[in-house]
């Protein structure tokens, strides 16, 4: 159950969907919400890679190469662990909010 002014879909308080619904445009970042203590990115993962990589697109969404494969979660906790090396977080406040199976992902960073 979400709180009161949260968005159905992904539960921030501020994000791309309820920006949608209310203004019926699209946002200029892919940096679907932001607020002092949590920031929700879009991220695009690619499992299998050579290298682990992480950088940003021009729409602010960001590209993550994963060294690990996407079985058993492995991918998932390699992209926890890069994301919150990059914004200097502890990895408990990097969560993905949907996408868990898929390549495009919803993450949300809590910052202290």
């Amino acid at each position: 159950m979400s709180s009161a002014g949260a968005c159905r879909l992904c539960s921030a308080r501020i994000c791309w969907h309820k920006f949608q619904r209310t203004n019926g445009t699209k946002p200029v970042s892919a940096v679907t919400a932001w607020n002092a203590q949590v920031r929700v990115i879009q991220v695009k993962a690619k499992p299998s890679s050579r290298e682990s990589a992480l950088e940003e697109l021009e729409d602010g969404s960001f590209l993550v190469k994963l060294k690990a494969q996407p079985v058993g979660g492995k991918a998932n906790a390699e992209l926890i662990a890069l994301l919150a090396k990059h914004f200097k977080v502890s990895r408990a406040s990097v969560k993905v909010k949907s996408g868990a199976g898929a390549r495009t992902k919803l993450v949300s960073i809590e910052h202290p």
